[in-house]
């Protein structure tokens, strides 16, 4: 539905929401006003993701809200650092926050710093920093070419990886 957040309010029934992505306007207010008017329309299990949680520029204060929520709602709260900072809520089940650490077969800040590590190089890799394209995605043959060049280029990060297993 290409529409503003609280245009598409009506055509959803409250709990009936599994998952949203809040990336429209990045001022606090805004970010804040699009949770609170969408969380009667979260399901029990939903998941939340925040756009720019790493971004501390002008107008931009994702960050700000996200601290808050990650007070009011502790265990329940993942962020990737990379980048302009993706965060990711459980906010109506800690059960459901903890199965998703559960779930994964290594410690989740490992995963989290791999990720982070990884995808910053691979970000500034393709094309410079800050200038992937909107919607840029590469298949799995063309990531799988990159980290190979990334390692022969760049033979430090086969040792960041390392110490974070470490």
């Amino acid at each position: 539905m290409r529409m503003k957040f609280h245009e598409a309010l009506p055509f959803f029934k409250n709990k009936s929401v599994d998952f949203l992505h809040i990336d429209g306007f990045h001022s606090y207010e805004a970010v804040k006003n699009d949770y609170e008017t969408w969380f009667e329309k979260l399901s029990e299990n939903a998941v939340v993701l925040f756009h720019d949680t790493n971004t501390f520029k002008k107008n931009y204060e994702v960050h700000r809200f996200w601290k808050e929520l990650n007070i009011r709602y502790p265990g329940q709260c993942f962020e990737f650092m990379h980048s302009h900072g993706l965060g990711i809520l459980f906010p109506k089940s800690l059960d459901f926050a903890m199965n998703f650490k559960k779930k994964q077969t290594i410690e989740l800040q490992k995963i989290f710093n791999i990720f982070t590590t990884l995808g910053d190089e691979l970000y500034y890799k393709i094309n410079g920093k800050y200038s992937l394209t909107k919607n840029f995605q590469l298949n799995y043959n063309q990531i799988l070419d990159l980290l190979i060049k990334i390692k022969k280029d760049n033979p430090l990060m086969s040792d960041k990886i390392k110490k974070i297993f470490d």
